[in-house]
């Protein structure tokens, strides 16, 4: 499990105006849950 704080850097970094790079993209904070996902359907 991520922690308050984890997620908190990563909007500050989305936020911070000197990452003009990031404009259009989608960044996926869910806990690790997709890859968690993807281990699982590999497991059956």
């Amino acid at each position: 499990m991520g922690k308050p704080e984890e997620l908190g850097y990563a909007l500050a970094t989305v936020a911070d105006e000197r990452n003009g790079y990031l404009a259009g993209v989608d960044v996926l904070c869910d806990d690790g849950s997709t890859n968690g996902q993807k281990e699982f359907k590999r497991k059956r």
